[in-house]
């Protein structure tokens, strides 16, 4: 049985289709900001290209309980760039 995060990602697959992504180099550069945080690797990165990408899979997140964490430009200096709780 798969996991609630590998459900979703498989999900997002459907209408994102390689705009989500498991590949270690792109989770790496997307698990902190530029802070003193320690890095996190995220499950997954997803690239959205409209708000009902965006609402949708929130959605499946939300359905799911698996953790979200917007990143723009990963200028964050904060630490709420970095998925301390997966996702």
């Amino acid at each position: 049985m798969p996991s609630p995060t590998e459900t979703v990602i498989d999900a997002a697959r459907e209408f994102l289709g390689d705009r989500i992504t498991t590949n270690t180099a792109l989770r790496e550069h997307h698990s902190h900001g530029q802070d003193a945080h320690p890095p996190q690797l995220p499950d997954a990165v997803a690239f959205i290209e409209a708000s009902e990408e965006a609402a949708r899979l929130l959605g499946l997140c939300n359905a799911h309980a698996v953790p979200a964490v917007a990143f723009g430009g990963g200028t964050s200096l904060e630490g709420h760039v970095t998925p301390v709780r997966g996702g």
